[in-house]
């Protein structure tokens, strides 16, 4: 008895012995893993932005090359997550969330790009993923020159996307800015703000060609407060100001006459012309009541090539006058009826649009190639997409080591103009794949000619205007040329017979007879009055 008592006693010691080991393994506590998800999954990154750095084909990432995206914390705690590799480079990130509700994470990129090209990235967090894409430029792209248009003033060209600014709420990809920019060397870029009011604005990229541009920043960050606020661009030295305005939320209104006809309706001094573009003038105004102060949007659907807009906030309540800005190019005549929408209540009113009274005729279409001539290049033929009037437009390929290419149409009929040499003018569209690639004259080398006559014939009865007039204006894409007849060379004999014109010839070079595959064309061809 007393042996088995004390073989009870050992078993007993060696078993809570044992017991304790194992409660000495496991930790005496541990750090909450955060429950979050990520904006804008499973589609794309909400509230995602680049950081200031440059992602270009062969340099390694630095401290600059980040991501910022939004996030909805739930439980406070640790998170970690990073993308997979692609292209050479990913994406990640650790900490901590203190709190809980939206905030924005920042991930640190590392690696080196491979390759130039777009790529995206999948970010998986939690039971949520969303993505975002990266750009990345050849090693050959250096930093661009460029000014903010109007700097150090107000940013020149200045608008705000479709986003809207209330305090509380964080931006999200329709929270942009756009102001112009004036390159004078295409290359990587990147413009910022600082932080004012909760939120900032960025953007880098790549300028693949000099001149005016636009550029549009992305805002992050949540607005603190409601008010006017002002941010200011920069882009090394050159800065430029703009102001966005936060509400307290979305206002209550309604529109004045709803559902009928919209009281108080007025249209500005613009006038309604077939094929002339709207501008600031081209304005609709109406009556609404506003009983809660906020931001606000109203706009048409676009009736007849035309649409109108406004957005904008109410600081105060009462009957109110909002003027609608209008937009587009009315594409015919007549009276057309535009329902004026605000959430769940309309009211109409109506624009009567009028016919063109400018003389215009169309010497040729360019939507076949009959009568046309082109030497230089080869393939040759119509084209039935992208053009920019009829049915297609006429487009030729000239393929290295040709440098010289020439268009010449010969109009079977004669084509009066119905204008004078005062009035008058030549007006087609001009397609370039690449304008850097055009020949400007210089010792040695002749320029080329555009040439419109009365003769059938060249130098005969004709006006001519030379390519290096216009080739420096030029960009890649189709360009609008518009050529007078007033500023125009004339033959010895005179010039052309203004009422029997039968002959258009454009001829130039390019730099070199070694170059890509470039491609050039020609549509709409007209004389019209200027």
């Amino acid at each position: 008895m007393n042996l088995l008592k004390s073989l009870l006693l050992s078993f007993v010691v060696i078993t809570g012995l044992i017991i304790s080991g194992c409660s000495k393994d496991s930790p005496s506590g541990g750090t909450t893993q955060a429950v979050y998800t990520l904006g804008g999954a499973p589609g794309a990154c909400a509230g995602f932005t680049l950081g200031a750095g440059n992602y270009i084909a062969g340099t390694a990432l630095g401290g600059t090359n980040t991501v910022t995206i939004s996030v909805t914390v739930t439980t406070a705690g640790t998170y970690s997550f990073t993308t997979a590799t692609v292209n050479g480079i990913k994406f990640s990130a650790n900490g901590t969330f203190s709190s809980t509700g939206a905030q924005t994470v920042t991930l640190a990129g590392s690696g080196t790009p491979t390759a130039s090209g777009s790529f995206s990235y999948s970010l998986t967090g939690g039971s949520s993923t969303c993505t975002f894409s990266v750009d990345v430029t050849s090693s050959g792209t250096g930093a661009a020159a460029f000014t903010l248009g109007g700097g150090p003033g107000n940013c020149s060209g200045f608008t705000l996307g479709a986003g809207t600014y209330v305090a509380g709420t964080a931006l999200s990809g329709s929270n942009t800015a756009s102001l112009q920019v004036n390159v004078t060397t295409a290359g990587t870029y990147s413009i910022t703000t600082g932080n004012v009011n909760g939120i900032s604005f960025s953007k880098s990229g790549t300028f693949a060609s000099t001149g005016t541009q636009t550029v549009t920043l992305v805002g992050t960050g949540t607005p603190a407060a409601a008010g006017a606020f002002n941010y200011t661009a920069t882009a090394g030295s050159s800065t430029c100001t703009f102001s966005v305005t936060a509400t307290n939320g979305a206002a209550a209104f309604t529109l004045g006459g709803s559902p009928g006809s919209c009281s108080g309706f007025t249209l500005g001094s613009g006038t309604y012309v077939v094929g002339t573009a709207l501008n600031a003038n081209n304005t609709a105004a109406m009556q609404v009541n506003v009983t809660a102060t906020g931001s606000y949007s109203i706009s048409t659907a676009t009736v007849n090539g035309i649409s109108f807009s406004k957005s904008g906030t109410f600081a105060s309540t009462g009957t109110q006058t909002v003027t609608l800005v209008g937009t587009g190019t009315p594409a015919a005549a007549g009276a057309f009826n535009y329902s004026a929408t605000a959430g769940a209540n309309s009211c109409t009113f109506s624009v009567t649009a009028t016919a063109a009274v400018t003389n215009s005729v169309q010497f040729n279409a360019c939507d076949n190639d009959a009568n046309w001539e082109i030497s230089g290049a080869d393939p040759h033929g119509i084209q039935t997409t992208g053009q920019k009037e009829g049915s297609g437009w006429l487009e030729s390929d000239l393929v290295s080591p040709l440098d010289y290419l020439h268009f010449i149409y010969r109009s079977p009929t004669p084509v009066n103009g119905n204008v004078t040499e005062a009035t008058g003018q030549l007006k087609f569209w001009l397609y370039v794949s690449d304008v850097t690639q055009l020949r400007i004259s210089s010792v040695g080398k002749d320029p080329g000619q555009i040439e419109l006559t009365s003769s059938g014939q060249s130098d005969f009865y004709e006006y001519n205007w030379s390519t290096d007039d216009i080739f420096p204006t030029l960009h890649n894409g189709w360009n609008e040329v518009k050529l007078d007849f007033s500023a125009a060379n004339k033959t010895p004999d005179g010039g052309p017979d203004l009422t029997k014109f039968n002959l258009f010839r454009i001829y130039f070079w390019v730099n070199s007879t070694t170059h890509p595959t470039l491609q050039f064309g020609l549509d709409d061809l007209r004389i019209q009055q200027k």
